[in-house]
């Protein structure tokens, strides 16, 4: 058995799994996944610092930044999504990543919070991603809160994270409170920030405005 402190040996065993993606995967499913309770948050911790070390790599190379990494741009959705068929290299990470901050959010909810914020300002697309999803799954926060969080971060307009945020406003908006949701209309119907889109036409800018309200409203 494994205790939240055993990180070092979780990590001795992920670096030693070795294979093709569905024997890895199903050393995932088999061992890992059914003591996430317990895994989850050395785990996190560990897929976490991977993912930052690939995106170095691909930085040093030219084939990534803070704003594009292919490895995100290849993944349409941090959830199960049927456009990530067939599954790509990268999938089982960003898999294990996920699964683990969603048994945290059930789990150690304190514990998902510190995680995510620590993904939320990273210059890594993949975790940015990741702990939105993770925000929009957490059970202690309200919608409204869920909201302005994504709000406050300027996040409405972040082509690094379109997909999550769009899926964090679809649930949450429901729930909202009426004074949120004015908020909410107010932040979309100002655009996006000048350096968001400086070098778009205003035409394109607009399109932008018009398909987040059409997500919102329709």
């Amino acid at each position: 058995s494994f205790t939240s402190n055993d990180e070092r040996g979780v990590d001795s065993i992920i670096s030693e799994l070795a294979g093709e993606d569905y024997l890895l995967r199903q050393a995932w499913d088999q061992f890992f996944r059914p003591h996430l309770e317990e895994l989850a948050g050395p785990v996190a911790v560990i897929v976490g610092r991977h993912m930052h070390t690939a995106h170095l790599i691909l930085c040093s190379a030219g084939r990534a930044s803070d704003r594009w990494d292919y490895t995100s741009f290849d993944r349409s959705g941090i959830e199960p999504h049927h456009q990530d068929a067939p599954s790509q290299p990268f999938d089982l990470l960003i898999d294990v990543a996920r699964d683990c901050i969603a048994a945290l959010v059930r789990h150690a909810p304190d514990h998902a919070a510190g995680i995510i914020v620590s993904w939320s300002v990273s210059t890594v697309p993949l975790l940015r991603r990741l702990a939105i999803y993770g925000y929009s799954h957490r059970t202690d926060i309200s919608a409204d809160e869920k909201l302005q969080w994504a709000i406050s971060r300027r996040l409405l307009y972040d082509i690094t994270v379109k997909h999550e945020v769009f899926l964090l406003v679809e649930a949450a908006l429901p729930a909202a409170t009426a004074a949120t949701r004015d908020e909410l209309l107010r932040e979309i119907t100002s655009g996006p920030p000048d350096d968001e889109l400086a070098d778009v036409s205003d035409e394109s800018r607009a399109y932008v405005i018009y398909n987040l309200l059409h997500w919102v409203v329709g």
